[in-house]
């Protein structure tokens, strides 16, 4: 806000681990007004969790320790070593003074075009962490080339061999003020995949974001592995990992485990079908184990109104996704399925998505 001497601080408090490596996007907005505002805005891995630092010049993470901070500076403070430019600079342990060995990386300027960003604007700033190569990466705005790059050893180096860390960010106002705000576009932390359970048959549709393309692999199981949101019906338990590419063609990964329930796997239904022609998940109906049969099937499907828009008494026979001879509307869809089987009678009711 625009009082003086205030401080705010963001955690979250579910910790990451820095033996992964992570992408955080966010839109940060510095002000409306050069050389009247301050003083910035942090992100910062620390193991506090809940900590509020110094405000000023310390932006809100003074004193943090053990911490690394990427810096987003708007005010020149001379005794810390600030260039006039509003600047990024990375730096541990809760000290921002660039002529300090706490200083890790920079000071360069925040913007490769303008060295003002209190241009009453929201910035788009990108921070990789490849856990791999140790390598800490800072981007601004369109720019596809890093505006600064720390190598280290992060985990061993300032946090003493833990990598369990919690993240966010910080900001502060001293003799001047200005709005800081940070808006959340993609976070590993957040937006990252989650492992699942199915039962044997059953699909699920797997969800990344955050890129302009995807690869999944392995493709087996999958409708399409270079879509975001492929269908997945895997025969047994399986790891699937996307490649997720930016606008900038850089990459980064994520992985989840799709863990398929094999009790009582006589038969499966099914709970996402795509006729679309691509010969994977065209139909809908029940699944049977090889060399499995069952007596007395009925199957009928309603759409949300009601109507009845397949049956069938043959357990061979699948909806193909058509009423009335027609494509039927994409959405969800009650099945009530019954049959006897091993002498024991079941009825499945349940949802069916059609997508196309």
């Amino acid at each position: 806000s625009k009082i003086n001497d205030q401080v705010g601080t963001i955690w979250n408090e579910t910790k990451v681990n820095l033996n992964s490596s992570f992408v955080v996007s966010v839109d940060m907005y510095f002000g409306d007004t050069d050389f009247e505002s301050a003083d910035g805005i942090v992100f910062g891995l620390q193991r506090q969790s809940t900590s509020a630092g110094i405000q000023g010049g310390d932006i809100g993470f003074g004193g943090i320790t053990p911490s690394i901070g990427v810096e987003f500076d708007t005010w020149q403070n001379i005794d810390f070593g600030d260039p006039e430019e509003d600047h990024i600079a990375i730096a541990k342990n809760g000290n921002l003074r660039h002529n300090t060995n706490n200083a890790l990386a920079g000071p360069v300027q925040a913007s490769a075009n303008n060295p003002d960003i209190e241009d009453d604007a929201f910035h788009n700033v990108r921070i990789l962490w490849d856990a791999d190569s140790m390598k800490l990466s800072v981007f601004f705005d369109s720019d596809c080339e890093p505006r600064l790059t720390y190598f280290g050893d992060i985990v061993n180096d300032i946090f003493g061999g833990d990598p369990e860390v919690f993240w966010g960010f910080t900001s502060a106002t001293g003799g001047r003020n200005s709005v800081h705000q940070v808006c959340l576009s993609f976070t590993t932390f957040l937006d990252g995949l989650r492992d699942t359970t199915i039962t044997c048959g059953e699909s699920i549709q797997l969800e990344a974001g955050g890129g302009v393309s995807y690869k999944w692999t392995p493709a087996v199981g999958l409708s399409d592995p270079n879509i975001a949101n492929p269908i997945a019906t895997p025969s047994i338990s399986t790891e699937y990992t996307v490649e997720i590419i930016d606008d900038c063609g850089l990459s980064f990964f994520d992985d989840l485990w799709v863990n398929v329930d094999t009790d009582n796997c006589e038969f499966s239904i099914p709970n996402i079908f795509s006729p679309n022609g691509d010969s994977r998940n065209e139909s809908f109906g029940l699944i049977l184990e090889d060399g499995v049969s069952v007596d007395n099937y009925n199957c009928k499907i309603f759409n949300r109104w009601g109507e009845v828009v397949f049956e069938s008494t043959n357990f061979s026979e699948f909806w193909n996704g058509t009423q009335k001879g027609e494509d039927a509307t994409v959405g969800v869809y009650v099945y009530i399925i019954s049959f006897d089987l091993g002498g024991i009678r079941y009825e499945e009711t349940g949802d069916v998505t059609l997508l196309r």
